[in-house]
């Protein structure tokens, strides 16, 4: 759970939920409190049987049901099978699931790393190595294919431009055309990074962002397109490696 900032927080259509005067008190350097965790369900494409699988990306539904990547590789010596999960919104069971492969036949199948959900409702979904965003229906239909310059480490949509973000291996923000996948301005270095996954916040015009190494605790921070700087920078008690960030109300779910 996030910090008390103060104010009521104002729900918005992708979830993210604080004032620019309600966030002004929230230091960087604050730290988020733990509340609970939730063991995905097992059966997704790749995983090990009888338990979960790798989040690899994390979004919700207009409907409250969970979007969520699959890193579809149980280990490291595995092929990978990577899937795009549709939770119910308890996260306790598998509503639908969508394979890169029935998805894009052709791919060269390779890790999923970030999902969103554009303002159609449907679900964006990448591979990092091969470049590809795929835009699909929640029935798992394609739509379109975008190829992009940069592997593709995170993935979101800005819902006030239609433009579609994603985050390269690095700390690089980039900003394609949703359409043609081509750049519509120049990337924004995040100079924080390298960013693990990312969130768009309509209310005030930047992406949350997560980062951190292996064995340590993760941060959540956020990155305002309008100062070009990350304004804030919170601490995530016992979550490391994270590969899925949501941010609803005060809470947070990687």
């Amino acid at each position: 759970r996030l910090p008390e900032y103060g104010g009521v927080p104002t729900m918005t259509g992708d979830g993210l939920v604080f004032s620019g005067a309600e966030l002004q008190s929230a230091a960087i350097g604050g730290v988020v409190t733990f509340l609970s965790a939730t063991e995905l369900p097992a059966g997704a494409s790749g995983s090990v049987a009888g338990r979960g699988f790798t989040c690899t990306g994390l979004a919700r539904l207009p409907d409250g049901k969970w979007v969520v990547g699959n890193h579809g590789k149980a280990t490291s010596a595995s092929a990978f099978a990577p899937s795009v999960v549709i939770l119910t919104a308890d996260m306790a069971s598998i509503f639908a699931e969508f394979t890169i492969a029935s998805i894009d036949p052709a791919a060269t199948l390779d890790s999923v790393q970030g999902v969103a959900v554009n303002s159609t409702g449907n679900i964006l979904v990448s591979q990092k190595a091969t470049k590809k965003i795929y835009e699909i229906t929640t029935a798992g239909e394609l739509v379109t294919t975008l190829t992009v310059l940069a592997v593709v480490n995170a993935l979101g949509f800005n819902s006030l431009t239609g433009n579609v973000l994603y985050a390269d291996d690095g700390n690089q923000i980039r900003n394609v055309n949703p359409t043609t996948g081509a750049a519509v301005s120049a990337s924004k270095s995040v100079e924080s990074g390298p960013i693990d996954k990312i969130q768009f916040d309509s209310t005030l015009n930047g992406v949350w962002y997560t980062s951190g190494t292996n064995g340590a605790d993760g941060k959540l921070g956020f990155f305002s397109f309008a100062s070009q700087t990350t304004t804030h920078m919170l601490t995530l008690p016992g979550a490391d490696a994270i590969e899925g960030c949501y941010v609803w109300g005060r809470n947070v779910y990687v």
